[in-house]
């Protein structure tokens, strides 16, 4: 036994190759495998693929990997009475067959992946077939010579036929046989919790066929022909009241590989089948180096949330989002009431998501993404139902998901809500769907997905794609929170419509109604949410600069008539806000810029329409500088931050600062104006005088 490390990354995440050799027939298996799987993941690979078709090994030689040294693996062949055998350095004599298969599947790989380094899995079963087929040296046959008796052409022949078709395949029989194998639809029975492969649907049942209310993720399927005599009494021992335990049925061709079967017909047997899609990417939990497991005792909880909780608890079951646990790892559990007043079950994974490292995928820019809704007039919105749930966290890694309760030790199988990465996994699993359609019809935040169109006719055909892409990457919508063929539609907290956007008449009942800030958090929930629409209000930062400089440390809180007409003000601007135009084409913009001795302000225009207003607060050596070089901080200011704007493009500059006309041939100029001057050259502007 060995390990092939280093490999890249493949889409689900694999980069090691678990090596076994038979000593005797030279068969050689290569399982793909996780370089941070642990011992006991290495152990249930051996029993899966190797214990479960070849039995209980004799002896095991490996090199002196701290997997096979430890105390697990020792304890756990030693009950099995198979003895371990270790190599030691610079004698290949003790392990070398490993070593020479480890460079043999390395020259095989690099002849098949051609330059797609990433792809190595799907060419590993081709590879270990081809190895097979080949003349070993030592034997003097193949390795499928010596288990099998004979040297297959194709996987066909592997299947487990009678020995009268082994010995007289010719081409005919075998034509009649692949024809007899299409025929079948093959169940094989693995052991629960072990990850489902796809199932290949052979022959449709021409039976009558009921139907039956279930969840998208569990689908009901009837065996018809061609199953194990032993799988009735199994799936019968599993048939009790109550919740369904997690079975799980597989069809794949590998579960038939050297499989002996005694095939009878067992008409309309019902299994339930649990699976979720295989997607792009699995979400992975990586940890800082010498980080231990952590676990926090359950949280304290009222009647009414026990209750709650036990039901979520059975309905995260049966749809076979969660599974008991015996990870050393458990974060509480809290509850937190929705819109509607119902209870939201929250993990509370604090303690994790310190110790987690931190997953930099960009989220996108609020802003960024309304700037592409300039013309659109027609509008539908769909949320995602379970999003998060349809994404599978890494088997590696399901037990630090896991969290304690009053009614039992559970982990997540699939993503869960309040894990650090969580949204950045999710968004790049959204970009990959629908990355053909962004920047030209759909807006994607999260599970949040905007498609706008310009035309009736247009957005037919765009609501038509999105639904088929959905259904494609088996993605459920909450019916009741879409909405569909909208003139203007709320999105992210704003409002929009044909002609621009505004803030969310909802956000804005929460700030009418706003009791006075009692404490420093206060002010910053207060100046959280209005910083969100500040675009929308002018002067923001020196409307809010009495109540900022309460949060600063140190500041002691004493709440002012200054204070309360700051909150006053702001109130009401958010509530009278303006509705913002959405930036049209390259071509007139125009910035307005004033400074003060408290903050600068601008204000971006395009046909004589408000793009967006900015504005700041005067940092402590700002405050030194004269009015010249203010004016000037502020013209800065506006190209900086609307630089995504008025890059390349030629835009007008308005100041009541009448010198500033002449910056660009002013000759007597101290080292800062020159750096300003040079930042302000990149760009194709004119100051203009507006008093």
């Amino acid at each position: 036994m060995d390990f092939v490390l280093g490999l890249p990354r493949t889409k689900i995440g694999r980069d090691s190759i678990f090596v076994v050799v038979d000593r005797f027939s030279k068969m050689a298996y290569f399982i793909p495998c996780h370089k941070c799987d642990d011992v006991s993941n290495v152990a249930s690979l051996s029993v899966e693929n190797l214990v479960k078709f070849h039995g209980i090994p004799q002896t095991i030689v490996s090199d002196r990997d701290p997997k096979f040294l430890s105390h697990f693996w020792k304890k756990l062949w030693g009950r099995l009475s198979t003895k371990l055998l270790f190599s030691t350095s610079c004698h290949p004599q003790t392990d070398g067959q490993t070593e020479v298969v480890n460079r043999t599947l390395g020259s095989m790989l690099r002849a098949v992946v051609h330059g797609k380094l990433a792809s190595w899995e799907e060419h590993l079963p081709l590879v270990e077939f081809s190895y097979h087929r080949v003349i070993h040296r030592t034997i003097g046959m193949t390795p499928f010579e010596v288990v099998y008796g004979f040297n297959p052409l194709t996987p066909l022949d592997l299947t487990p036929l009678s020995q009268d078709f082994v010995l007289n395949l010719d081409g005919s029989k075998r034509a009649e046989a692949m024809k007899k194998l299409h025929e079948k639809v093959w169940f094989h029975l693995e052991h629960p919790g072990f990850k489902i492969r796809q199932i290949t649907v052979v022959e449709e049942l021409q039976v009558p066929s009921t139907r039956a209310n279930h969840s998208s993720w569990v689908d009901l399927w009837t065996v018809g022909k061609a199953v194990d005599s032993n799988l009735k009494k199994l799936v019968q021992a599993w048939s009790t009241e109550g919740p369904t335990d997690r079975r799980f049925i597989d069809a794949s061709w590998s579960s038939l590989r050297a499989t002996k079967m005694d095939h009878r017909s067992i008409e309309g047997l019902s299994v339930m089948v649990l699976w979720f899609m295989s997607r792009e990417i699995d979400f992975g939990i990586d940890l800082l180096p010498d980080t231990q497991p952590i676990s926090i005792p359950p949280y304290r909880m009222a009647p009414t949330e026990l209750k709650e909780l036990k039901e979520q608890l059975k309905d995260l079951l049966e749809k076979g989002f969660i599974r008991p646990s015996q990870s050393p790892w458990g974060a509480p559990v809290l509850f937190v009431k929705k819109k509607d007043g119902s209870l939201r079950m929250c993990i509370d994974y604090r303690q994790l998501n310190r110790v987690t490292v931190k997953n930099k995928y960009p989220l996108p820019r609020i802003d960024d993404l309304f700037d592409q809704l300039q013309g659109a007039s027609h509008f539908s919105k769909i949320d995602l139902r379970s999003g998060y749930h349809q994404v599978k966290v890494r088997e590696c890694d399901i037990p630090k998901t896991a969290f304690r309760t009053r009614y039992g030790h559970y982990e997540f199988v699939v993503m869960s809500f309040g894990l650090t990465n969580a949204p950045a996994i999710f968004m790049d699993l959204m970009n990959r769907i629908f990355k053909p359609y962004l920047d030209s019809f759909v807006v994607v935040f999260i599970d949040d997905i905007l498609i706008y169109s310009h035309s009736e006719e247009e957005h037919m055909g765009h609501l038509r794609v999105v639904l088929e892409r959905l259904r494609e990457e088996k993605l459920y919508a909450k019916y009741e929170k879409c909405e569909f063929w909208l003139k203007e539609v709320a999105f992210l907290g704003h409002v929009v419509l044909g002609d621009g956007i505004k803030v969310d008449p909802k956000k804005t009942d929460v700030i009418r109604n706003w009791p006075r800030p009692l404490t420093p958090s206060d002010i910053r929930s207060v100046l959280g949410l209005a910083g969100y629409y500040r675009r929308f209000v002018n002067g923001f930062s020196s409307i809010a600069s009495p109540m900022t400089k309460l949060t600063q440390k140190k500041a002691k809180f004493e709440w002012t008539d200054e204070c309360e007409r700051s909150f006053q003000t702001l109130k009401d601007k958010l509530v009278s806000a303006p509705i913002l135009s959405l930036p049209d084409g390259l071509e007139g913009f125009v910035v307005y810029c004033d400074a003060s001795r408290v903050g600068l302000g601008c204000v971006l225009m395009q046909n004589g329409k408000v793009i967006a207003y900015a504005s700041r607060q005067l940092k402590v050596h700002e405050k030194n500088y004269p009015t010249h070089d203010l004016e000037l901080a502020a013209v800065v200011f506006a190209l900086k931050i609307w630089r995504h704007y008025l890059y390349g493009v030629h835009v007008d500059v308005f100041t009541d600062h009448k010198s500033l006309q002449y910056v660009f041939t002013q000759k007597d100029l101290n080292l800062r104006q020159r750096r300003w001057l040079e930042f302000l050259k990149d760009y194709d502007m004119s100051v203009h005088y507006h008093p």
